[in-house]
């Protein structure tokens, strides 16, 4: 349910931007005892690093790695 919320949360956001040649950035990070939720928009983007060692945890909404937002960037 955690999920779903976080999910619907950065979709009516989305809904509401100002129009379709804007854009956003946000990233929240949700910590629930051993488990986290990462959720990312725009040119955002999360790491975790543990002794000296990056681990990426989201990927880049970017036109050239993410169809959708490519699609969205050319209207």
């Amino acid at each position: 349910m955690v999920k779903e919320s976080h999910n619907k949360a950065f979709l009516q956001a989305d809904e509401c931007s100002v129009s379709d040649h804007c854009g956003t950035t946000a990233l929240t990070v949700l910590i629930m005892g051993r488990h986290i939720i990462i959720a990312n928009a725009g040119d955002s983007r999360a790491v975790v690093c543990k002794n000296g060692s990056a681990t990426k945890m989201t990927q880049d909404h970017k036109g050239l790695t993410c169809l959708q937002e490519k699609e969205r960037c050319e209207r």
